[in-house]
Order: structure tokens, then sequence, then C-alpha cells
């Protein structure tokens, strides 16, 4: 209650002494546990969405299509600009002690460039600069498209295009820390929040509305879906506004939830849902406003305008 902006995206982790923190990003500040503990960083830009993640007990964060930021647990202290990290980041998260950046600027040419992957150097979320003795780096994914979203699936990185499905696979090595395999194509994301992973598996929804899932050492299938063609009536056909779609795992029930606006108004947030159980695969339909929802540690956490 009381928060400045939309609430986009939830966060929740846990520090070094067992307390419980989440954070929550609106379209203009982001809080910690609540409106009293403000973090918003100084020089940070007004976000449609952001990539939150934990490195360690610290908070990484980054406006999509800006900089990086963390909050080392000073309440009510904005985050802090991490002024060697990419100046412009598409989607972000912490895999083993290494930041990832999504759709970045380029090491050499600092251009930005929609499939290019950066990440730093192991237990140095500063550190971005590639040497033969570090295991900082970067690889730029072949083909058509630009990277749209990225989400752990167990101990490997899934990275969605708005063409298709790569696997990132740690390697380890400082001359190749990680290798890069493309999954699948015609099969890209819709958005940067329209994707969850749970238990193992990958669920997003596509750039035409299609419900997909992937999990390790198989391809990318289309989900069976008897309220497909409801969904695709009623979604938004504004490409401004299908960027709100987004996907929440909810742990208590065992469901993948889509959240989507409706009408023509590029404005619009959600307020429709689609939802299937991944235990007995049965759909179903609803009506209910939220601009985030998370799994959290705890709880699960919603959040509407």
């Amino acid at each position: 209650p009381g928060m400045a902006g939309v609430p986009r995206n939830i966060f929740s982790w846990t520090q070094n002494d067992g307390t419980n923190r989440v954070a929550w990003a609106t379209t203009s500040n982001v809080y910690i546990d609540g409106t009293a503990n403000d973090i918003t960083p100084a020089s940070s830009t007004p976000a449609t969405r952001w990539s939150m993640d934990s490195y360690g007990q610290t908070l990484m964060l980054s406006p999509t299509g800006w900089k990086l930021y963390q909050w080392s647990n000073v309440l009510a202290t904005p985050a802090a600009l991490i002024a060697t990290a990419p100046a412009a980041i598409t989607a972000m998260l912490v895999r083993n002690r290494q930041v990832i950046a999504f759709g970045c600027n380029e090491e050499v040419s600092t251009t930005f460039n929609g499939l290019c992957v950066r990440w730093s150097d192991f237990e140095d979320p500063t550190n971005w600069t590639t040497t033969a003795t570090n295991n900082a780096g970067e690889y730029i994914l072949e083909g058509p498209g630009r990277i749209v979203a990225a989400r752990k699936v167990g101990d490997y990185v899934a990275i969605l295009t708005t063409d298709g499905l790569w696997l990132m696979t740690y390697l380890g090595d400082p001359s190749q820390t990680f290798q890069f395999t493309r999954i699948g194509s015609g099969c890209g994301c819709i958005g940067l929040d329209a994707v969850v992973s749970a238990n193992g598996v990958l669920y997003w929804m596509t750039q035409d509305y299609l419900f997909y899932s992937w999990s390790p050492g198989t391809v990318p299938m289309p989900m069976p879906c008897p309220v497909q063609q409801t969904v695709q009536a009623a979604v938004n056909t504004s490409k401004t506004a299908a960027v709100r779609i987004f996907a929440s795992y909810n742990a208590k029930f065992g469901e993948v939830w889509w959240f989507y606006p409706i009408g023509t108004s590029s404005s619009a947030n959600p307020t429709k849902y689609a939802a299937v159980s991944v235990k007995t695969g049965k759909w179903f339909l609803g009506s209910m406003s939220r601009t985030a929802m998370s799994q959290g540690i705890v709880a699960l956490y919603g959040a509407s305008s």
C-alpha cells in the first residue's frame, strides 16, 4: 500500500542472518519489505520492468534497458550503481556468484547488441573485463531476433529470444566459461516476465500467444491447451501492452499462471489469467487485476496498481 508507480516485479531472498526479505519494484521505485524502506537507485530511470536476483545476501537489480545496481542490506539506503557493468541490460540473473547480463553492450565496441551475453568474474560483480586468467566473458548469440528473457533451470540457464530458446551450460574454464546451444526456433517469448521456471521445467508464452514448456534434455514443445483460442481472442493485440504479460508459479497448488491485458489500449494492465496445473495438465481461466506476482520463500506475493 502506498507504493509510488505500478508494481511490476517482486523478488524474495534470505539474508545470512536468516531474515527473509521481499523487494517490490514498480515503474518508478524499489522498496524492501514495505514503503518505509525505499532503495530506489539515485541514477536509475523509470522502468517498465526489472530483473532482480540475489548475490549471496546482496540484492542485484537492473531496470530493463538500463544499468546494474546492488543493494547491500542497509535499509532505506539506495542501491548503488555498478559502473563497470554494461550500460544497458535487457535481463539479468546471478548464477554461482557470477552476474550475467543478457541483451547488453558489447565489451569492446560498447555498442548495444540485443543478442550479446556478458558475465562478470567469479566473486566480483564489479569486474566485467575479459582476461585470459579470469572468468569474465562475452558471447554473441547467432541468428535472428533479440534476447527477451533468461531463467535458471536446474544447473542450466535458459535464454529466450524473440525467435527461440538457447541453453547456456557452465564449463568453468577461463577460456570458455559457458557453452551456448540453440535448442529451438519459432518459439520466441513474448516478454521479460512471460516465463517462469518451476521444478526443473521452463514455461512461457510465445510471440503468437502459444504456451510452451521445456526441460533440459528435451526440445521445446507447445503445451496442450483447450483454452488457447479463448486466450488468443481476448489478449491485447497491442505489443506495447502485451509486454506486460507475466507468468508466476503457485507452489501450494502446483500451478503456472499467466496474467494478460485485454482490449486495445496500449496502457492496459493485466486483468485476466490462464492457468494450468503442472500435476494434472488441467487448464482454467479467470479474472484478477494483478501487475506482478511471484512465488516467494514463505508466501505467494501479488500486487496490483
